[in-house]
């Protein structure tokens, strides 16, 4: 059991104008959020936070009052100082009638299904992009094999939103070219817009004809050069 030091506001001295919610209000910035409670362990910093709004909204954008029950969430932030910043709010669950399922309302804070803040996975995916992996986990206090899923998991949805599917829709010629990957015996296709520079398919060469991925994400007809 890690020792905590909880804050205790009438405790503070008359010259603190701030209280310690209200400065990690500003210091985290969480729209529609209010954060009740700040706790001081040893390594890290819990927040907890909760809702504004009683309505409840789903992933899929329907709104609604109805609570279908609820449960304990936490989630990574990014680092104060030597602390690690933990997000912990209670949550409520949804019966959506728009898809017509049951689903963990959506938070500011958060995106749908996540474990980390939206800033700390926007760090993660922005760093990725400069360093390696490993590196990036290293900074962030974090396993590689975390900063690889949230990275993962952050294409995917962006590959899937519509944005990516219109850009899609008027691609006409593509370059495709083979690359190692981490040194080791095997490779991924990677598909560029041969107008503009731009990646618009990634992914393992396991099939005889990489390019049979393109119809997946709507892709019909392809002109390829060279």
């Amino acid at each position: 059991m890690l020792p905590r030091v909880e804050v205790d506001q009438d405790l503070l001295p008359e010259e603190t104008h701030v209280r310690v919610t209200a400065a990690f209000n500003r210091l985290l910035g969480f729209s529609g959020t209010v954060v009740e409670k700040v706790v001081f362990h040893a390594a890290q910093i819990l927040v907890t936070v909760r809702l504004r709004s009683h309505r409840l909204r789903c992933p899929c954008g329907q709104v609604s009052p109805a609570t279908y029950d609820r449960s304990q969430r936490s989630w990574r932030h990014l680092d104060l100082g030597r602390y690690k910043v933990i997000v912990h709010a209670q949550v409520r669950r949804l019966d959506c009638r728009g898809c017509g399922r049951v689903h963990t309302e959506q938070v500011p804070w958060a995106r749908p299904g996540a474990r980390h803040t939206r800033d700390f996975e926007d760090t993660a995916s922005w760093l990725v992009r400069r360093m390696s992996k490993a590196a990036v986990a290293t900074l962030l206090r974090t396993s590689w094999n975390t900063v690889d899923g949230l990275v993962r998991r952050l294409v995917s949805t962006h590959l899937e939103s519509a944005a990516a599917s219109q850009r899609l829709a008027r691609l006409a010629r593509i370059g495709v070219d083979e690359t190692p990957i981490a040194r080791v015996a095997s490779s991924g296709s990677v598909a560029l817009g041969a107008r503009k520079i731009a990646a618009c398919l990634i992914g393992e060469a396991v099939h005889p004809s990489p390019l049979l991925a393109a119809a997946e994400v709507g892709v019909r007809r392809v002109q390829v050069s060279g």
